[in-house]
């Protein structure tokens, strides 16, 4: 039967509500407030409500802060000078936490190479090299060592582990400047566990490199991340 009753209804994809960021009241016009009948100023009934979605592209601050150095003019004995602020995360660095956490997004999970973020940066009113932004890259891997800790020993923790061989070039510093080398990564998970509640399990995942995948890696990787 292809009768009308019989044919499966399409279903229409409901909208998300989006919930605003911002909000901008529109008044209507002083000329036309006063009612066109009677001539008396009209009250507000209410409002028509429309959304537009935008979107800001990101942009560089360069802060400049003055720390305050104080002084006694009686005796001009010791100077105090204000502490740092607490945006200075590397001791005589320009980059702050937010360009940092911007670097290691684009870099680990964005995979965008540094030229590209260069672009962006370039595009926002700072030219920034790449030699520059591959040394502040370096600066947040320091600082994320507490969290790489963190993950060796949850991964270490686990009850299985599972190990992934997948081929990768990477630079090696024993060749010449610019050569690159054979290397595989590998990934050190937890067992997943079942996902009817994923939220409850993220999983941890941990890559390393070395030169090869041959039997005695795979017996050496725990005692080598154990000690580490």
């Amino acid at each position: 039967m292809t009768g009308p009753e019989n044919k499966k209804k399409k279903r229409r994809s409901k909208r998300r509500d989006l919930k605003p960021t911002q909000r901008h009241e529109i008044l209507v016009p002083a000329e036309e407030r006063p009612c066109p009948q009677c001539g008396q100023a009209r009250c507000t009934l209410g409002h028509e409500r429309s959304l537009v979605i935008e979107y800001t592209p990101p942009k560089i601050d360069v802060i400049e802060y003055l720390r305050e150095k104080v002084v006694c003019r009686a005796c001009e004995a010791e100077i105090t000078l204000a502490p740092q602020p607490a945006e200075r995360l590397i001791d005589r660095a320009l980059p702050g936490p937010q360009i940092l956490a911007a670097l290691t997004v684009h870099k680990g999970v964005d995979g965008l190479p540094l030229n590209r973020t260069h672009k962006i940066f370039a595009r926002s009113g700072l030219d920034i090299p790449i030699q520059t932004l591959n040394r502040w890259e370096g600066f947040a891997h320091q600082l994320l060592e507490p969290v790489i800790g963190a993950i060796h020993k949850a991964v270490l923790g686990a009850d299985t582990i599972n190990l992934d061989d997948t081929g990768l070039r990477v630079r090696d510093p024993t060749l010449d400047p610019g050569i690159l080398g054979g290397a595989h990564l590998g990934l050190r998970r937890p067992q997943i566990r079942p996902r009817r509640r994923p939220e409850k399990d993220p999983g941890v995942g941990l890559l390393f490199v070395c030169a090869d995948l041959g039997s005695e890696i795979p017996r050496a990787v725990p005692a080598r991340l154990s000690r580490s």
